[in-house]
């Protein structure tokens, strides 16, 4: 058999497979790693629905079945089910599970749900981690919505000593519509949103601002991060 991989990285990628052998090509085992990336999210998405639907009461799980009906949501639904098998980060995916079950903590109208899943989708765990941190800081200021700070002495939490992880993340966050420029700091058309002010002294800072649909999505996820399997009794007592 030809291998145009060396055997070390040929063999690493047949073992992220488990099911296939590692007799395949190359373009095979690249394929079968897509279906079984697909397989492992579309569980983790299975896990979630089944999470969430033990966290209703009985009332909420009537009136879930009703919405099943209706063709709008069931087009919603196919939307969610999309952007879970895309998205990498386990929160997120239980988040949209969330969403699909229309469950009654997630404050959100139909075109703040489709802001949300598209803003998130394909977002790492790490940045999630890194967006909810940043919804954890103290506010600072309120302009038109609250004004906050991260900076070399404010740093967030498990990041202090990797500022330009934290840059990029912004950037990231920032393009999505995930977090808001520091309007202060908005002069025009064109105007830099944040305010990055490195120095020869390491010193720097971003201000941003948070919306209330913003804080909302990180009270979406926070829930999304308690449904845990290994708390079912947490569960029944909701019942």
């Amino acid at each position: 058999m030809v291998k145009k991989l060396s055997l070390p990285l040929f063999n690493l990628m047949a073992s992220l497979v488990p099911e296939l052998s590692q007799a395949q090509p190359v373009v095979q085992l690249v394929k079968a790693f897509n279906v079984h990336r697909g397989r492992h999210r579309a569980e983790k998405l299975a896990q979630g629905l089944e999470l969430a639907w033990s966290y209703m009461d009985e009332s909420d799980q009537k009136h879930f079945e009703a919405l099943c009906n209706n063709p709008h949501f069931q087009e919603q639904v196919a939307e969610y089910m999309e952007a879970a098998l895309n998205t990498p980060s386990e929160i997120v995916i239980k988040a949209i599970a969330l969403l699909m079950l229309n469950d009654p903590d997630c404050r959100l109208d139909d075109a703040q749900k489709e802001r949300f899943v598209r803003a998130f989708e394909g977002l790492s765990n790490e940045k999630v981690v890194i967006f909810l941190a940043l919804c954890d800081l103290d506010r600072t200021e309120q302009s038109i919505y609250d004004i906050y700070e991260v900076s070399h002495d404010k740093p967030v939490k498990n990041y202090e000593n990797e500022p330009e992880r934290i840059l990029l993340t912004f950037s990231d966050l920032l393009n999505r519509g995930l977090v808001s420029p520091d309007i202060r700091k908005v002069e025009g058309a064109g105007a830099f949103f944040a305010d990055l002010a490195p120095n020869t002294d390491g010193q720097w800072s971003i201000s941003f601002g948070l919306t209330e649909e913003q804080k909302s999505y990180s009270r979406l996820l926070d829930k999304a991060k308690t449904l845990n399997p290994a708390s079912p009794s947490t569960a029944a007592s909701r019942r």
